[in-house]
C-alpha cells in the first residue's frame, strides 16, 4: 500500500483535506444546539458545520449565546425557558440555514423616507 501510495504521489496525485472548507461567517457566534435535528444526521454534525464557519457551540445556553437552535420552539425544556428569559433567539435548523443564504451586512438599512 505503501509502494503503492508513493507512485501516485510521484504521478502528481494531490491529498487535500476536508478542512479547506473553513470560513469565519460565523465568528463571534455561540449557539446553543438542543432537541431532533432533522437537517443533519446528528446535533454533532451540526456542531462540526457551525465551527468550520468559525462559530462555536456551547452546552448551556447563557447571555453570551447568539442564538439557541431548537426545532421545537414552543418546548419547556430548560434551553429555551432560559433563552426565553435571557431574550436569546430561539430558531429552527432551517433559520439557521436560511441566514447562512442571506447576505450578512453590519450597517442598518435607512428608515427614513
Amino acid at each position: 500500500n505503501r509502494k503503492l501510495l508513493d507512485e501516485l504521489l510521484e504521478l502528481g496525485l494531490r491529498m487535500e483535506s476536508a478542512d479547506n472548507e473553513r470560513s469565519d461567517e460565523l465568528a463571534g457566534r455561540t449557539y446553543v444546539v438542543t432537541g431532533e435535528v432533522t437537517r443533519f444526521r446528528n446535533r454533532a454534525e451540526l456542531v462540526e458545520f457551525i465551527e468550520k464557519r468559525g462559530g462555536k457551540c456551547a452546552g448551556s445556553v447563557s447571555k453570551k449565546t447568539y442564538a439557541l437552535i431548537n426545532n421545537d420552539s414552543a418546548s419547556q425544556s430548560s434551553k429555551n425557558k432560559t433563552a426565553r428569559n435571557l431574550g436569546i433567539p430561539i430558531i429552527t435548523e432551517d433559520e439557521f440555514l436560511k441566514s447562512l443564504q442571506a447576505p450578512q451586512s453590519t450597517e442598518q438599512a435607512d428608515e427614513t423616507e
